[in-house]
């Protein structure tokens, strides 16, 4: 399915599973360039053992997450964020919205971060990202970033 679905729309695809056990299972299939135009191609076709960060793969399924609370009344999108996130991020890393974005970082809302709005720019970390994908063979908390910039 996965080769099909590489030939049909000319992009790549991988995905993988690893579970409680150790027990692992990935697969690729298409060029690992797809658009020739770009300033730096990679030969050769995706497999299982290419390293990739997930960045935005993750953002429709965390808004997803979220809308279900909202539909469920556990949250509104009007509330302000940081009664949710402050109390994880304080216990795991001694952060708060307020500590890493400023005061401002106290008005954003839940709406503001799931709709991309938040006034909270892309980060990038000195040489996290390199360092992440250097060191793909070991499992990252997603929260290491936090971790990062708190040093």
């Amino acid at each position: 399915m996965i080769d099909s679905a590489a030939k049909t729309t000319g992009y790549g695809f991988s995905f993988g599973y690893i579970d409680d056990t150790g027990l692992q299972f990935g697969h690729g299939a298409g060029d690992r360039t797809i658009f020739k135009e770009l300033p730096v191609q990679v030969n050769g076709t995706i497999n299982a053992d290419d390293a990739f960060e997930l960045g935005s793969g993750t953002k429709g399924y965390t808004a997803t997450a979220i809308m279900r609370l909202v539909d469920e009344g556990k949250i509104k999108l009007s509330d302000l964020a940081y009664l949710y996130t402050d109390g994880p991020m304080t216990a795991g890393w001694n952060q708060t919205m307020e500590k890493l974005f400023g005061p401002w970082g106290n008005k954003v809302t839940v709406r503001d971060l799931i709709f991309m709005q938040s006034g909270i720019g892309d980060y990038e970390i000195g040489t996290f990202d390199q360092d992440t994908l250097l060191n793909s063979h070991e499992v990252h908390d997603p929260m290491e970033p936090l971790v990062f910039m708190s040093t």
